[in-house]
């Protein structure tokens, strides 16, 4: 843990996912809240070409998805085109704060 985000050098977020259908249209995508814009910003969006499990990674150095209270806001969406039922399975969230080196 860091005492004030300004000691987070870069924030790194990993998540796997699956979709229970894999076809046209499908798409998994992982976003990161923006409190200052007031939106979500989509950071990796990838086609699965099939319903195995897949990495959504990305790193970022932007204070700008920081909340106030020091919060940091990740979500991760399976898009899937009209047909039958299907779901979205999310086996990992796995977020890093790369602390500031203190100097000895």
């Amino acid at each position: 843990p860091v005492a004030a985000a300004t000691d987070v050098v870069e924030v790194r977020v990993r998540a796997v996912a699956r979709t229970g259908r894999a076809e046209a249209g499908t798409a998994l995508r992982m976003s990161i809240y923006n409190p200052v814009d007031e939106r979500f910003d989509t950071v990796v969006e990838l086609a699965p070409a099939n319903t195995n499990a897949h990495t959504l990674a990305f790193e970022t150095t932007s204070l700008r998805h920081v909340t106030n209270e020091r919060q940091l806001r990740v979500t991760v969406v399976g898009e899937i085109a009209p047909g039958a039922r299907s779901d979205l399975r999310v086996d990992l969230v796995e977020v890093t704060l790369v602390a500031r080196a203190t100097p000895p």
